[in-house]
């Protein structure tokens, strides 16, 4: 029985027809042209209305006050009102030819969106190539009951934008397309037919009254996003408001910042006051940097659905992605020297689907866990990595090379088993020799892949988890230092993306022994990977 505090999201039928956006969305689009020519007369009225406002009814109507004085003194007022008027009405028209044209439509193979009124442009989705769907909210959008589903596919550019839906019809949207590209990957003729028998209610998810109820634009606006199965079930992973912001000030890039503000303050105390000037990049950039980790990590959820996870976070645009495990290449846990008083971690990935691994925020740094505590870290990999019934039973797993005990050795403990660095390499990893290492699992209790698992890092401790089944290629090379010392690294390739996959200072015959078992195990886990999809 469904929770009656939760409203039903109506579905969106995969019947090839063709529908419209939001009636709202010319708002968002044409509305921006009106609020920038709107900030454009009232800074040409900046003078008079300071004048007004000080007591002096007086207007300045001398050519030399720029525009406004002319038009003030050749009586031109009503000629400027009706201009502005006719161009606001031009925006209008134009924005509401805008939604008038642009349609999209759910396939039974694919999605697609139409749209332009000189300028025709259709794009299509096909549903095999479709990697992820995310939903984006911008505060007016928010304001407005209004969200954005972008609909990732392969390749650089591949992104096809449905601007605006109503927040409820957009996650029907999100759902009926996740639903109908998994039902295709398992061969589902029927896959269509999973929205149910709520077809019509997708026809009126967009009307304009919806938009107008206080009540549900209210709900629209707090909701969170989070599936509701994943948090009954309690498999959600948070990020405290306090510990969001001690990892910012406790980050790099904070610390950085004030190591710059020293050194310009050392310049002006020797006597060089000019090098003030240098703070004003500085203090742009760090608040810039701020900002950006607040937001990416402010009101933070991750849950699990059967074949995918879901991040969502923002606090005044918010966005949520959804993440099929297929997609991921690499998972990265790390930690920043400052953070390991307090026992915080990092979880990255790389992600196979965008040539940029994104191009916002946390899709550049690959983040699903902007900051947690070790417990965190190793949920969240289980999450990604392993098999979520065998956890959810077993507590965390006690056997299997994604288990609690293994995880927590690896990321924080001593890395016992792993094949460790060489005895010359020293003066190549420095500080990192003692903790760098790799071992290569097979597939165990809780975890389907065969695992190259790579410790690194000294200032920075890292602990990077590789399926092979993904590997693109692996790599064996030999810097100037390491011939000279014996040694050599050996790297997994993967697409694109954040995480390192490179362990170095090996022995050069442990490094080829280990060159020869990657490469084998990698070319067995990609057959297993490619016949088990057939199955």
């Amino acid at each position: 029985m469904s929770d009656p505090a939760i409203p039903a999201r109506p579905a969106i039928p995969s019947d090839g027809e063709w529908r419209r956006l939001h009636p709202l969305s010319p708002l968002l689009r044409g509305g921006l042209f009106v609020l920038v020519l709107f900030g454009i007369i009232v800074a040409n009225l900046r003078d008079q209305l300071i004048s007004l406002v000080i007591g002096n009814s007086s207007w300045d109507q001398s050519p030399e006050n720029g525009g406004i004085g002319y038009i003030l003194e050749h009586g031109l007022v009503v000629v400027a009102l009706l201009v502005v008027a006719a161009i606001i009405a031009l925006v209008i028209l134009f924005s509401w030819l805008s939604y008038r044209f642009a349609q999209f439509r759910i396939a039974d193979d694919a999605v697609e969106l139409r749209r332009g009124v000189l300028f025709k442009q259709h794009r299509r989705a096909p549903l095999d190539r479709i990697q992820a769907v995310d939903l984006q909210r911008q505060l007016l959008a928010r304001v407005l009951g209004l969200t954005q589903v972008e609909v990732q596919t392969a390749g650089q550019g591949g992104k096809l934008t449905l601007a605006y839906l109503g927040h409820r019809d957009a996650q029907a949207v999100r759902e009926q397309i996740l639903r109908l590209v998994r039902a295709q990957a398992e061969g589902a003729a029927a896959g269509a037919e999973s929205a149910g028998s709520a077809a019509d209610a997708g026809r009126s998810g967009s009307r304009l009254v919806d938009a107008l109820d206080l009540e549900a634009r209210v709900t629209d606006f707090a909701d969170d996003d989070v599936d509701q199965g994943a948090r009954m079930a309690g498999t959600l992973v948070s990020v405290p408001l306090g510990r969001l912001v001690g990892s910012i000030l406790l980050g790099w890039g904070f610390l950085v910042a004030i190591v710059l503000v020293g050194v310009v303050g050392g310049f002006v105390i020797a006597g060089h006051p000019a090098a003030l000037a240098g703070l004003i990049p500085i203090a742009i950039a760090s608040v810039a940097v701020i900002v950006s980790h607040f937001n990416r990590g402010f009101g933070f959820t991750l849950s699990r659905s059967d074949d995918a996870i879901r991040i969502g976070a923002g606090l005044t645009a918010t966005r949520t992605e959804t993440i099929p495990f297929a997609r991921v290449h690499a998972v990265d846990v790390r930690q920043p020297l400052l953070w390991r008083p307090f026992g915080w971690w990092q979880v990255r990935i790389t992600l196979a689907g965008n040539a940029s691994n994104g191009s916002d925020g946390q899709k550049v740094a690959g983040i699903v866990l902007p900051v947690g505590t070790l417990d965190d870290a190793v949920r969240v990999t289980q999450t990604i990595l392993g098999d979520r019934d065998f956890f959810a039973a077993s507590g965390g797993g006690t056997e299997g090379p994604l288990s609690y005990a293994v995880l927590s050795d690896g990321i924080a403990g001593a890395g016992g088993g792993y094949l460790g660095a060489g005895p010359r390499s020293a003066l190549v990893l420095w500080g990192a020799r003692r903790r760098t290492g790799i071992a290569v699992t097979q597939p165990g209790p809780g975890s389907p892949h065969t695992l190259a698992l790579i410790r690194r890092g000294v200032l920075t401790r890292g602990y990077a988890l590789v399926p092979l089944a993904r590997a693109q290629s692996v790599l064996l090379h030999r810097t100037c230092f390491h011939r000279l010392l014996g040694l050599a690294r050996v790297r997994v390739h993967t697409v694109f993306g954040p995480v390192p996959t490179e362990v170095a200072g090996l022995e050069l015959d442990h490094a080829r022994r280990l060159f020869e078992q990657l490469a084998a195990q990698a070319v067995a886990a990609q057959r297993d990977d490619v016949a088990g999809a057939a199955r």
